[in-house]
């Protein structure tokens, strides 16, 4: 069950589990957002799960915020129990090389997680960061949810 925004709009702290269907009915209150998770279910569909890599995919943004009209989703494709570091390694890469490319089509703002890669994406996206801190007035270390969704 996917918990309460908080006073800010935010999940609170931790990653939560969430089926798409209980995505859809949570965060699909405007057309904007409707558009938004199906990217990323085309996404889902399209691109990760044919690359036959199996793992979570951490859903971020302000599309788990109260924000009526988000920009895009941020998801990070969680590697980290399945893959080996070889196979990691060229996710990350295609990941770069195709960034641009997916979130034009998609509208989703793609990103690996490896153990043994750079930067735990899983860890700096449960912070508000520097332009939501802007936007809600907070710290950009104050913490907050993500979403977690297992295709």
């Amino acid at each position: 069950m996917i918990p309460d925004h908080d006073e800010h709009g935010l999940l609170p702290p931790g990653i939560h589990d969430a089926s798409p269907a209980e995505i859809e009915r949570r965060f699909c209150w405007t057309p904007r957002r409707a558009e938004l998770l199906n990217g990323l279910q085309r996404l889902l569909a399209e691109w990760w799960i044919p690359q036959n890599l199996q793992g979570a995919v951490l859903v971020d943004g302000s599309f788990v915020r109260r924000k009526p009209d988000p920009e895009d989703i941020d998801a990070v494709f969680d590697l980290a129990p399945h893959a080996p570091l070889e196979q990691a390694v060229i996710f990350m890469l295609r990941c770069q090389i195709e960034r641009a490319a997916l979130k034009a089509n998609y509208h989703v703002d793609v990103w690996p997680r490896h153990p043994a890669l750079p930067n735990d994406l899983a860890a700096f996206f449960q912070y508000v960061g520097d332009k939501a801190a802007a936007e809600l007035q907070l710290a950009r270390t104050h913490p907050k949810g993500i979403l977690r969704i297992v295709p």
